[in-house]
């Protein structure tokens, strides 16, 4: 079971990196070519996608230290 939970947090966490790999290029690019919808559309968009895959992976690992948190022996 923990496993399977472990496995998609750790996609999440491969889409959250993707996103903002694509938000770094983008912002270099933009800065390049001096493209200011391209910049707009980075904080606009995917800095707010970006704070929501932050938001979503942070409630997915409190619920799983929660849920699945070791218990201690005597």
């Amino acid at each position: 079971m923990i496993e399977q939970k472990i496995r998609e947090l750790k996609a999440e966490l491969i889409q959250y990196s993707t996103l903002v790999l694509d938000m770094v290029e983008n912002c270099r690019t933009g800065l390049i070519e001096k493209n200011e919808d391209l910049l707009n559309e980075i904080i606009n968009k995917q800095e707010r996608m970006a704070n929501d895959y932050e938001i979503e992976l942070d409630e997915m690992c409190t619920t799983y230290i929660v849920k699945y948190q070791p218990k201690a022996k005597d």
